[in-house]
């Protein structure tokens, strides 16, 4: 096993390690993980099985995860001829004082040219989220989610970021990253300020999305 050396795609690295092993998440339980790779690389075999020996967790045996607050992930279905479709792998809330913020990882079946417009266009919004009556598709640029809120494009990267800020309506950001040769991992993030919207509502926001991809069409 190669591991990443990119800061961010270790993070990424080890945000989807802990719930292989466990199926909960923690910024804690990665750094855990961490210093087990770190001694099992570098304590000798005979050292290691006695540490088992011992209850302590060998190589290849991760401690569990633990996390507040971690919705349970879906595997990913198969689709015909046993083409891998999408899913819905995590979701995480968070709260900081008045601060909520929802982490997804969802994995989608189409690649990331084609997820683009579902997430950057307002005929994409629409299809599985909510109408976008204003959508100007450049940093700074204003966007207005109906029965959301109106406010700024607060990071466009094309084919990779999207974030778009409301008022009242709190932070949303779009992340992808291409997943293999045909799929797209999307890494969400919500943050708000008082009142939030659930993972539940999200996740079948997301199911959705993983339906009109699927299809083909919007």
């Amino acid at each position: 096993m190669t591991l990443p050396t990119d800061p961010e795609k270790m993070y990424d690295w080890l945000a989807e390690a802990c719930p292989a092993h466990s199926g909960q998440e923690t910024r804690q339980a990665m750094f855990t993980l961490v210093g087990d790779l770190i001694r099992d690389a570098i304590m000798p075999p005979e050292q290691g099985a006695a540490h088992e020996q011992h209850g302590h967790p060998g190589p290849g045996r991760r401690r569990p995860c633990r996390s507040a607050s971690v919705t349970g992930a879906r595997r990913p279905r198969r689709g015909q001829a046993g083409v891998m479709s999408g899913s819905v792998e995590q979701g995480i809330s968070q709260t900081h004082g008045n601060t909520h913020i929802l982490h997804f990882l969802v994995r989608l079946p189409r690649p990331v040219e084609a997820v683009w417009p579902t997430l950057g266009t307002p005929e994409g919004l629409a299809s599985w989220f909510t109408p976008a009556d204003v959508l100007e598709p450049r940093l700074g640029g204003a966007i207005a989610l109906r029965d959301v809120g109106s406010g700024q494009v607060t990071a466009w990267d094309v084919e990779r970021v999207a974030e778009y800020t409301v008022e009242d309506g709190g932070r949303l950001r779009f992340h992808l990253e291409r997943d293999g040769e045909t799929g797209t991992a999307l890494r969400f993030t919500y943050e708000s300020q008082g009142e939030t919207e659930s993972e539940q509502r999200w996740r079948a926001r997301f199911e959705r999305l993983i339906e009109v991809l699927e299809g083909g069409g919007s």
